[in-house]
């Protein structure tokens, strides 16, 4: 009797246990997430996974000029771009409930860092109706994006201030303005605008439009368009580089 009593006792004690452990579970007010915080460079996009129950559930962009988000596979996740530089969040709530919801906290970053010039990674688009001037351009700046591999750009954003150093440790500073797409180098009274892409969290591309210089360089022949995107690699700052101003 004793043995059946401690028995009936001890699965007392676990039904009670499980029972509470289901009722806080049906009581919290929270929505799981894969994440609740993204950082990340105005432009990109980053994937969150949601573990809770999708379908009575919402977004709600809390400034949707600095980062949207948005329902993909099947409901299961959220896509979430950075729209412009700056704080915000994306709030999830239940439709029916509005105590229950999560909030994904963003920031969504201006452009930084110290990068080097890969001439390997140097990408050339000469377009002519002359083949043996057209061969040449591609052969010069081919040989330009070698050259001036291991040239060194730092970019701080708090400054505004961009520092270039060349394979002769000659150093020239000047501003930089950045907007998602592009970026804006001056140098003294000089203004040189570049296309501007992320690859991937090491690599980014400057696109720089040369067509009009070849032009008059040519002028006797067809040009439509010479462009060179060239490769900056990000490198680390404990390595003995050119440091941010």
């Amino acid at each position: 009797m004793m043995k059946v009593k401690y028995v009936f006792l001890l699965v007392s004690f676990l039904l009670i246990g499980c029972s509470k452990d289901e009722e806080s579970m049906s009581n919290d007010s929270s929505i799981k997430l894969s994440s609740y915080s993204i950082r990340f460079l105005a432009g990109d996009e980053c994937l969150i996974d949601v573990y809770s129950n999708t379908d009575n559930l919402s977004l709600i962009d809390e400034n949707p000029e600095i980062a949207t988000g948005w329902w993909v596979n099947s409901g299961k996740s959220i896509r979430v771009k950075g729209e412009g530089v700056g704080v915000t969040s994306i709030c999830i709530k239940d439709r029916y409930n509005p105590e229950i919801l999560s909030k994904i906290e963003i920031i969504s970053d201006y452009f930084e860092g110290i990068f080097k010039e890969d001439g390997d990674k140097a990408s050339i688009v000469v377009q002519s109706n002359d083949k043996v001037i057209q061969e040449k351009i591609e052969t010069e700046l081919k040989t330009m994006a070698v050259a001036r591999t291991g040239t060194l750009y730092s970019f701080s954003k708090s400054s505004k201030i961009v520092i270039i150093k060349d394979l002769q440790e000659n150093c020239c500073s000047g501003s930089y303005d950045w907007n998602i797409d592009s970026i804006t180098i001056k140098m003294n009274e000089m203004i040189q605008k570049y296309l501007f892409r992320r690859i991937d969290d090491s690599l980014v591309e400057i696109d720089l439009d040369l067509t009009e210089i070849y032009k008059l360089k040519y002028p006797n022949s067809f040009i439509y368009r010479v462009r060179v995107s060239l490769g900056l690699t990000n490198v680390k700052c404990g390595e003995n580089y050119l440091l941010l101003p």
